[in-house]
């Protein structure tokens, strides 16, 4: 089972920068083999299955995919997606 605890489903991110992603990987009857986060190899924390990364984001729709496979083959896949600009203007706002 592959949780992502950030960046919120469907987030609207504004700044500059990276944005972290984040979450916990357990693959019950299974040893985790490897963790990949928009295929980026990431170490998940030993016993938790905890796992961070830190991305550069793009204008625009961001698709985070993790991907976990067990020793034995098995694989596991999560997909979150965000939003992110360095602003937004509000609703009704005038351009």
């Amino acid at each position: 089972m592959i949780e992502i605890d950030q960046p919120a489903r469907g987030a609207m991110l504004q700044g500059s920068g990276d944005v972290e992603v984040s979450g916990s990987v357990k693959l019950p009857g299974g040893t985790i083999d490897q963790v990949t986060v928009n295929w980026t190899t990431v170490q998940p924390s030993w016993g938790s299955g905890a796992f961070s990364l830190s991305m550069t984001p793009k204008v625009g729709l961001n698709i985070v995919e993790v991907r976990a496979t067990s020793a034995l083959g098995g694989e596991n896949i999560a997909v979150r997606s965000f939003t992110y600009a360095p602003s937004y203007h509000a609703a009704g706002a005038s351009l």
